[in-house]
């Protein structure tokens, strides 16, 4: 243990000096992320990387996990297939649908109007949507959601094998899973294809760093082969980091079991303190060990402060008055994280800072956005596939008007970032009527023309 302490403070001092450094272009010595072959320092931490998650190989990258989504799916399903993919995916798989001319069908997650909040993936779901599409080529998943709910990923990688169809999983949320015991199990661990992690996110790596993991070389061809000609993949990629990305993976080989339980531990006692709020409801372990719901990575707290009769985009703006940052906020609930940094005094600063909030009559001079919470609305008909639609000449009408057209715009509250409306489906009146009331109730709707949301590109 001695050794490997020395040798990560050693990393630390090289990345601290990397920093000093032009890092702007690509040094031969060093390597390059567009090679598969050869023993420079960067396809040894490649090899590093991929040895410490028990895989094939690995693709660190510096550009975050929404390329690595469109790179990966390229490189699972050939372009113009049907794909099967999670609705309440990124949209970032809807940008990957539209690169490669992808023809989705969907399977939708349960809604759990007690929480809320949509559930994970069910095997059940996926099953069934694969006996009724046979010309299903890839299925996406994501896992687990923003909010740590964890579906049956293992029952879908296996559902899909047995057809002989490959799974890319987007686990944006779950890079630490593999490295805990007493964290979900790990899409790595369950023989998914490709899982794209953000490294960024919890793992303490720079921001953007992100890793591809591959269970076996079966698809590498076809990915390098993306990366090399599709230009998603900066050839001016930062060597710090890269080098981030390894440091943090190998800090976690040390003492990621430890350090998360820890994190765990907080976020248990926050769970537990906040409970006893007047207003302020949560859940946690408890909730899960049923369909839709397998496990949950209890390191995330969703509070529900709906019955203090101010919406989660309230909460979240009064917190941050007090330059308190939550991960995410929506109608109903604000999202909070913890990690190996968060200390016990940041979680009784929290404690005290929720209890004020809700107990402070002052709070109640805010404009309040009246909370509501439901399902998003059914999913719209596919009238043309999303490519042809991003393509196609559009125009610009009064959201009114634009009630049974196709849709020339991908629109998602966010975060977390999954889409509503996508392009090439047709708009109805439910579509339109939920992301007014996003929008109203101070949600942010990326990739909407007009963030007012008065008027939508709509398919000429």
């Amino acid at each position: 243990m001695t050794g490997r302490l020395s040798d990560f403070a050693n990393a630390v001092r090289l990345l601290r000096g990397a920093f000093l450094l032009d890092h702007s272009v690509s040094v031969g010595e060093l390597g390059s992320l567009f090679q598969r072959d050869g023993d420079s320092p960067l396809q040894q931490l490649k090899r590093n990387i991929a040895n410490a998650y028990g895989v094939a190989w690995s693709f660190p990258a510096a550009c975050g996990t929404s390329p690595l989504n469109v790179l990966g799916l390229l490189a699972l399903a050939p372009p113009g297939s049907v794909v099967a993919v999670n609705r309440d995916c990124h949209v970032s798989v809807h940008a990957a649908l539209v690169h490669g001319g992808y023809r989705p069908v969907y399977y939708c997650p349960e809604f759990d109007s007690r929480l809320g909040l949509p559930l994970g993936p069910t095997a059940q779901a996926v099953e069934a949507l694969l006996s009724s599409n046979p010309d299903v080529r890839c299925v996406v998943v994501t896992y687990p959601s923003y909010f740590g709910i964890a579906g049956d990923c293992a029952g879908i990688v296996e559902a899909a094998h047995r057809r002989g169809i490959p799974v890319l999983v987007d686990a944006a949320h779950g890079a630490p899973l593999h490295f805990c015991s007493a964290l979900p199990v790990a899409a790595e661990d369950v023989g998914a294809d490709i899982v794209l992690q953000s490294t960024h996110k919890t793992m303490g790596a720079l921001s953007q760093g992100s890793i591809a993991l591959f269970a076996s070389e079966t698809y590498l061809d076809a990915f390098y082969d993306a990366v090399s000609h599709l230009g998603l993949v900066s050839t001016s990629f930062s060597y710090p980091t890269l080098s981030s990305i390894e440091l943090a993976i190998a800090r976690h080989e040390i003492d990621g079991e430890e350090s998360w339980n820890l994190a765990i531990a907080e976020a248990d006692r926050f769970r537990e303190r906040v409970s006893d709020i007047d207003g302020v409801t949560t859940f946690g372990a408890e909730a899960a060990g049923r369909s839709g719901f397998v496990d949950m990575d209890r390191t995330r707290v969703t509070l529900d402060v709906s019955a203090t009769g101010l919406s989660g985009f309230d909460f979240e703006r009064l917190l941050r008055e007090e330059q308190i940052y939550p991960e995410m906020a929506t109608s109903r609930h604000v999202l909070f994280l913890f990690t190996p940094g968060t200390r016990p005094e940041d979680t009784s600063y929290l404690v005290a800072a929720v209890e004020r909030l809700t107990e402070n009559a002052d709070v109640r001079h805010v404009v309040r956005s009246q909370p509501w919470n439901y399902p998003a609305p059914a999913i719209p008909e596919l009238a043309i596939v999303p490519r042809d639609a991003y393509f196609a000449k559009k125009r610009t009408v009064a959201i009114e008007d634009s009630i049974g057209s196709i849709c020339g715009e991908t629109i998602a509250p966010y975060p977390p970032g999954s889409a509503v409306i996508a392009a090439g489906e047709r708009l109805d009146a439910a579509i339109v009527d939920y992301l007014r009331r996003v929008q109203i109730a101070g949600g942010v709707l990326y990739g909407a023309s007009d963030p007012q949301f008065r008027r939508i590109k709509v398919v000429a």
